[in-house]
């Protein structure tokens, strides 16, 4: 890993752990929006999975009420966990550009939630139906964009918790979604070694800013701090240009800037999603018949033919490149 990326990874999860510390939310509003400017949301999901998840234990083990807002809970947090997992599968097979715009809408209503900042309350009537409604709604945008604040959020807020137990409530939920998540990219291939190693070195990073927030916490209002750093600023991110990228097309050796793992390069991809050209002369016009530098046919770390395989196949491939050596938007039809 390039010193460029830790260093990078480390000022988001400073930056996302303060936020945190001070509204006792936004490491995973603040880091998707930050980390999806640069690499495919597939992977900043999986680098967010450990951070999120040490945050947020520590948030919710923060005071005695653990028992009671698990029993009342419960089945909440079970709604999420069925719509996470089930959606996904949204962050790989979908047209990457609609999961930017997914999650550039998820950012935008949890912006003007967070400027507007509605008061209302729920009735323990209609909790009880509510509950699993707002659970399982929570659940399909968290897997679809790794943002799993709305509607959850306010609908805790709205259940007239304590200072103390709504901190825990949100940690709970947040907790949960971030198991679910973590879970969900498993069984979809998507939470590879290399993302999980990246993901637990930014954990001091994100405790780090988490320490720095509660200071602040301590000094200035919460409110006033959440209004203005809202996660408006994040949403520009949503217009990104998915432009044409190049990837390794070459098996390492030795390791490429690196990288141990069978990468694919000069594959430029162009914005139609999905037709490829090759700039070197040894590489077919058929984007499915790519050999190697060598004349061999291109293969996966198995030895398998690579010939016959959607092109989404060798992009995922492609994702423990060195991420600050090339473009890595992807923009083809199926991943």
């Amino acid at each position: 890993m390039s010193e460029q990326l830790y260093i990078y990874l480390s000022l988001v999860f400073i930056l996302a752990g303060f936020v945190k510390g001070v509204t006792g939310m936004g490491l995973p509003t603040v880091a998707m929006g930050l980390l999806g400017m640069f690499i495919p949301l597939p992977i900043a999901v999986a680098l967010l999975v450990i951070p999120s998840f040490v945050t947020n234990m520590l948030q919710l083990f923060t005071g005695p009420s653990v028992r009671l807002i698990i029993s009342r809970l419960w089945l909440m947090m079970l709604l999420i966990v069925a719509g996470t997992v089930s959606a996904s599968s949204l962050l790989i097979t979908i047209n990457p550009a609609w999961s930017a715009f997914a999650l550039g809408v998820a950012l935008i209503v949890y912006a003007a939630f967070a400027l507007v900042s509605p008061s209302f309350t729920v009735s323990q009537a209609r909790e009880k139906w509510l509950s699993p409604v707002i659970g399982g709604v929570t659940g399909i945008i968290t897997g679809a964009t790794g943002v799993f604040v709305m509607p959850a959020v306010p609908f805790l807020q709205s259940l007239r918790f304590s200072k103390d137990e709504l901190v825990q409530a949100l940690g709970l939920s947040f907790t949960v979604s971030t198991v679910a998540l973590a879970v969900g990219l498993y069984l979809h291939d998507a939470f590879r070694v290399e993302q999980f190693s990246l993901s637990f070195l930014s954990i001091l990073p994100a405790l780090v800013g988490m320490w720095l927030g509660q200071k602040v916490r301590a000094r200035i209002s919460a409110k006033t701090f959440q209004a203005v750093f809202s996660p408006v600023s994040d949403c520009a991110r949503n217009g990104v240009d998915f432009t044409p990228l190049c990837l390794i097309h070459q098996t390492c050796r030795t390791g490429y800037r690196g990288c141990q793992c069978s990468l694919y390069d000069r594959v430029m991809l162009t914005p139609d999603f999905g037709r490829a050209e090759y700039p070197d002369e040894n590489y077919g016009d058929n984007p499915l018949e790519a050999t190697s530098d060598q004349g061999e046919t291109a293969t996966d770390e198995g030895g398998a033919n690579l010939a016959n395989r959607p092109l989404s196949v060798y992009i995922q491939r492609s994702f423990t490149a060195d991420l600050f050596h090339r473009p890595v938007f992807i923009a083809v039809d199926g991943f």
